[in-house]
């Protein structure tokens, strides 16, 4: 397609997109030469992936809980830093990674909300994960990205979709460069991959509809033939909306971007690169302008050239890989102090609640598989957490935290004690076969697993032949490690 006529208007929205909604800073960079946009091959177009982005996730999920909040200012924090703030607090220059103070002296009536308790904000995720499935099938592959970002591989579904001849000739959203119709000189394979892109903003579509349906949370969509488009693709107008990132603009569009905000390229491959390049490589475009390939390779080495080459020119290889059931399912809460059995019974029946319910969401999204260990976290006073663990018993609350308190009593904790953090998690699950005619979602909680060596939950390494104690170790030096 015919791009060049189009980038003068398109340049406004372009750095606004690039740089405007940046929440971790926004880079100074000096504008990229015309000579940088120079035409680069095309990114492949065999591929409609979708990226869902939800708003300000954090403080979404709590404005939800509470509706009055909505036209406050509202900013959710750990260890007193902003970890997202809702649209009206953004306005007064509140920003992701903030200190807090210096968030409150931007909007005295910031209302500041301790995030540091996940256990409401997986629960949402859960339900726009299953939003997600119940719209895009169990054969999709469907990437979770942190708590509040998802891949859809929707290739398969968008096929199927034009062969079906079910779908309407028009985008719904935005369309990056804005188009009514085919550009003079279009060849059929541009026409196919702008129809497909087309019939994925259609599925875009039903997908946030079906998300603020379920979760009354919304979100926006990219729409590209590759995930790092996609993602780039859902950034350019937000809030709650979707844009489509036609593959032509791809080269020039990620020209002016900053390396560092290239998707995949974190903090420390961005402090390699600055290393390497100096200052005067700052963009993908400055990074084509100054390097080819093969130079690129003698100064990276072949596989992290071919990676960040791709990227500089819009093109992205990376799969959308199916995320996997989460290997562990936890709660946990810190505090001032707790120093008493009566303050700690308190607390673990709290948390114990909440642990049946995420199980309960679990098994609705992973049906036949049963928790082998129950873990508990502490941590005493200033200390690091520690760790211990227990065939898990009865998923009933009262199970649950009659194993929580005599795992802690048996790891020594007696009074008087001063304990700042309390946490109960099920992991170590095993595969149950469903017996035919079983609906009830809890039925596979009572059955008993099949026997395995235990794994580790935070690196997964199985630890066959491991006692409690060597088990209990293990898991302890990887927290401290982590």
């Amino acid at each position: 397609m015919e791009v060049g006529n189009q980038e003068t208007k398109l340049k406004e929205n372009h750095r606004a997109a690039v740089h405007g909604n940046a929440e971790d800073g926004d880079d100074n960079v000096a504008p990229v030469s015309a000579t940088f946009l120079t035409a680069v091959e095309p990114v492949a177009t065999d591929r409609v992936v979708l990226a869902i982005d939800l708003d300000c996730f954090y403080a979404q999920v709590e404005i939800v809980a509470r509706p009055e909040l909505e036209e406050k200012p509202v900013a959710v924090t750990q260890q007193h830093i902003i970890v997202t703030c809702n649209y009206v607090a953004r306005k007064f220059g509140c920003r992701k990674l903030m200190n807090t103070a210096d968030a409150v002296k931007s909007c005295p009536e910031l209302i500041l909300i301790n995030g540091e308790d996940l256990t409401r904000y997986r629960a949402a995720n859960e339900l726009v994960h299953q939003a997600v499935r119940s719209v895009c099938g169990p054969s999709t592959r469907i990437e979770k990205l942190g708590l509040d970002e998802f891949f859809i591989d929707a290739t398969h579904i968008v096929d199927e979709t034009i062969k079906s001849k079910s779908y309407n000739y028009n985008f719904e959203g935005f369309v990056y460069p804005a188009m009514d119709q085919l550009s003079e000189g279009s060849t059929a394979e541009d026409v196919e991959t702008e129809r497909a892109l087309m019939v994925g903003s259609q599925l875009a579509s039903r997908l946030r509809s079906k998300i603020l349906e379920d979760s009354e949370l919304t979100c926006c969509a990219g729409v590209a033939n590759n995930k790092m488009l996609a993602k780039l693709a859902a950034n350019i107008h937000k809030p709650n909306s979707q844009t489509s990132l036609m593959p032509g603009i791809a080269g020039s569009y990620v020209s002016e971007l900053p390396l560092r905000k290239l998707p995949g390229v974190g903090w420390k491959a961005s402090y390699e690169f600055r290393q390497i390049f100096g200052e005067e490589v700052k963009t993908a475009g400055h990074l084509r302008s100054a390097y080819n390939l093969p130079q690129l390779e003698n100064v990276l080495g072949s596989k992290k050239a071919a990676w960040l080459w791709d990227l500089a020119r819009g093109e992205d290889r990376t799969e959308v890989k199916n995320t996997i059931a989460t290997k562990i399912v936890s709660v946990e809460d810190s505090f001032k102090s707790a120093k008493t059995w009566e303050e700690v019974h308190n607390l673990t029946l709290k948390l114990c609640g909440e642990l049946k319910d995420r199980l309960q969401i679990d098994a609705e999204l992973h049906p036949g598989r049963r928790a082998s260990t129950l873990r508990v976290v502490f941590r005493k006073a200033k200390r690091n957490r520690e760790s211990r663990s227990t065939p898990f018993p009865d998923v009933e609350v009262n199970a649950l935290q009659h194993a929580m308190i005599h795992v802690l009593k048996a790891s020594g904790i007696a009074e008087p004690f001063h304990l700042t953090l309390l946490g109960v998690g099920a992991c170590n699950f095993v595969n149950l076969i469903p017996q035919p005619g079983t609906s009830q979602l809890m039925d596979f909680f009572s059955r008993k697993p099949r026997t395995r060596a235990p794994e580790c939950p935070i690196c997964n390494r199985s630890l066959p032949g491991k006692s409690n104690a060597d088990l209990n170790q293990h898991i302890d030096m990887c927290l401290e490690q982590s």
